[in-house]
C-alpha cells in the first residue's frame, strides 16, 4: 500500500482505472466518493433562513400577520412556524408556537399583533385573542415600570 501522501496526489489527479482496480485502498476510495458526492449535490441543500429575504419569501404571510423583524425570522425555529403558514394559512397550532418563539426571543408586540392578525384573519381561536391581549398587558406593564424607574 502506498503512503498517504501518494493516496492524496491520486484522490487529486483522478486514479486510474488500473491503479483503482488493483490498489482499491479503503481510505482513498472513501475520500474520492466524498469529494464526488460533494460536487454533485445540487444548491437546493443550502440553509434557506440564511439566504433568502423573509420579507419575499413570506410575503403573503406577512400579509395576514404583519412583518417580523429581520432577526426574528431568521431564527430557524420561526422560519420553520413562517413556513408552516405559508402552506397552512390558518393553522392555530403553528400560529401559537410562533408567538411562544418570538416571545421567547424577546419580540413581544410582534407576537401580539400576530395573534391579533391571525384572529381578526382566520376568525378562530379565541384563545388567540386572549394570548394576544396578555400579551399587549405584559408590554403595558414593562413600560409603566421602566417610566417609573426613568421618572424616580
Amino acid at each position: 500500500m502506498p503512503p498517504a501522501s501518494e493516496l492524496d496526489r491520486e484522490c487529486r489527479v483522478g486514479y486510474t482505472w488500473q491503479y483503482t482496480y488493483q490498489n482499491l485502498s479503503t481510505w482513498g476510495e472513501h475520500h474520492c466518493a466524498i469529494a464526488l458526492l460533494l460536487i454533485a449535490i445540487p444548491d437546493t441543500l443550502r440553509a434557506g433562513y440564511l439566504d433568502e429575504n423573509p420579507a419575499e419569501v413570506f410575503s403573503t404571510v406577512y400579509e395576514r400577520i404583519g412583518a417580523l423583524p429581520l432577526r426574528a425570522a431568521r431564527d430557524p425555529y420561526v422560519w420553520l412556524r413562517l413556513e408552516e403558514l405559508k402552506r397552512e394559512p390558518c393553522d392555530q397550532e403553528s400560529i401559537g408556537n410562533l408567538a411562544h418563539a418570538l416571545e421567547k426571543l424577546g419580540y413581544r408586540r410582534p407576537a401580539a399583533e400576530g395573534l391579533y392578525n391571525f384572529f381578526r384573519n382566520c376568525g378562530a381561536p379565541l384563545s388567540a385573542l386572549h394570548r394576544s391581549v396578555d400579551i399587549y398587558l405584559k408590554l403595558t406593564i414593562i413600560q409603566r415600570r421602566s417610566k417609573r424607574r426613568t421618572s424616580s
